[in-house]
């Protein structure tokens, strides 16, 4: 009886506690995000509005997380699509990898008055998901430590996204769009 325990146990996926450094890591989440319906806009593409109020505005939700963004301008409301089995890590530091095109956002490159000073976004340029083919590197059945590994050795690496139950992984690219990612970490 104890052995089935023991199986059962070990086969659960969790979310992973690793940390590496110039890496910013996202807890249960694979990369997909899903549009919400509120706060459409039809005259969105010529809004001005800064870009630090439409955080701001996420934050206020708690079904928001995301954003998407075109040049700034025309925003879409989105939610990162939670899921437990993946854990995804995207570079935030040039030194690290030298690749990356994600970095932290803390309000600094606002110029009205934040509501949630305290909330961390990452802004990714270039990416407003991490789900699709436009965005995988590579795929490994390895251990997470030896997929970061492979992501500091390609230089086309800008993240990577690990299975939970420790069996295998994927790196990372730019994909080829125009758009800008901007996740909330904190709340």
């Amino acid at each position: 009886m104890k052995l089935v325990l023991v199986l059962v146990f070990a086969a659960r996926s969790y979310a992973l506690s690793k940390e590496y450094d110039g890496f910013v890591h996202i807890s249960a989440w694979h990369g997909g995000v899903t549009e919400l319906d509120w706060f459409k806009d039809p005259n969105a593409e010529v809004l001005t509005w800064d870009f630090g109020l439409r955080q701001d505005l996420c934050s206020s939700s708690l079904s928001c997380n995301a954003l998407w963004s075109q040049a700034f301008k025309l925003v879409r409301f989105r939610n990162r699509t939670t899921d437990p089995n993946y854990d995804i890590y995207l570079g935030v530091n040039a030194t690290v990898l030298p690749a990356k095109i994600c970095s932290l956002d803390r309000g600094a490159k606002t110029t009205t008055q934040r509501y949630f000073p305290d909330d961390v976004w990452v802004l990714c340029r270039t990416a407003d998901h991490f789900d699709d083919m436009d965005t995988f590197l590579a795929s490994f059945n390895l251990p997470p430590h030896l997929i970061h590994n492979a992501c500091l050795e390609n230089p086309q690496c800008i993240g990577f996204r690990i299975k939970n139950d420790l069996t295998s992984g994927d790196l990372l690219k730019a994909p080829p769009s125009q758009s800008v990612g901007s996740f909330r970490l904190s709340h």
